[in-house]
């Protein structure tokens, strides 16, 4: 409980000694303003009465009375500055994401010091190799890393590349609650070109020992055959296979990591 408590009293006089950090450019502010009220008095109270003989202009009255109007509206400005707090609005509605703000910082118009986000206005960006082309992108999903599937819709392209791909942005549709800014995931997202064959989950697709996709057709009753098959992405959680199976034939979909271990 001691280490406790010396942590805490050791935190609290951080943020006093940074407080004061803080507040000592606003004291010398001070001193000096109050230090050219005093100077401007002094003249004024020389030149009133050599005005009045006509012994100096009278505009230099008018000078140092404006003068000392304006130092003593300097000094309001800064005892406000030091009472009142600043109003911090955010643009736009939302949750915090990233807090940065610590007592007695000093801050520029430039820093950010909280984060804000729309949980229900998540997009993802994603990159795009090869000669596919970005304006025949259609809807597309996107698994996360956790497994979970998420429906995106696609909202556009960047006409700069990227690490020689270009970049495509999609929005989330329904976004989960435990989806964070970030976050990796894979998106699968369709062309539009026509494709012909069977929709299997990629569960059933497994590698062979020379690395080729196949799958187990179920021929007879406790008997399976592995099947060389060329697929195709569908989804983020499914593959079509584009020939080599023909329609009607059973195949393994559950187990079928298994059944490849059998040699």
């Amino acid at each position: 409980m001691n280490g406790v408590v010396e942590d805490v009293d050791r935190e609290l006089q951080d943020a006093e000694d940074r407080a004061r950090a803080a507040s000592a450019p606003l004291d010398d502010a001070t001193a000096e303003v109050r230090q050219l009220i005093a100077i401007a008095e002094a003249r004024l109270r020389r030149f009133r009465p050599l005005a009045e003989t006509n012994a100096i202009p009278r505009g230099l009255v008018t000078d140092t009375e404006a003068e000392l109007a304006g130092l003593r509206l300097r000094r309001e400005a800064i005892r406000s500055t030091r009472t009142e707090p600043e109003l911090l609005r955010a643009p736009t509605d939302g949750v915090i994401a990233v807090a940065k703000a610590v007592p007695g910082q000093v801050v520029q118009p430039q820093d950010m010091l909280f984060q804000v986000v729309d949980p229900n206005a998540f997009w993802v960006e994603a990159l795009v190799y090869g000669t596919v082309d970005a304006t025949s992108l259609a809807d597309a999903t996107a698994l996360g890393t956790s497994g979970q599937t998420m429906p995106l819709t696609f909202r556009g392209f960047s006409r700069a590349l990227q690490h020689h791909a270009s970049l495509v942005h999609f929005a989330i549709s329904d976004p989960p609650s435990n989806l964070s800014i970030g976050q990796p995931v894979t998106v699968v997202a369709k062309s539009g070109a026509p494709t012909t064959g069977i929709v299997v989950r990629q569960e059933a697709v497994v590698r062979s020992a020379n690395g080729e996709a196949i799958v187990s057709l179920h021929v007879e009753p406790k008997r399976f055959e592995p099947t060389p098959v060329r697929t195709q992405s569908h989804d983020a959680t499914h593959l079509v296979i584009a020939a080599d199976v023909t329609e009607g034939e059973r195949i393994v979909i559950r187990g079928a990591e298994l059944i490849n271990q059998v040699r």
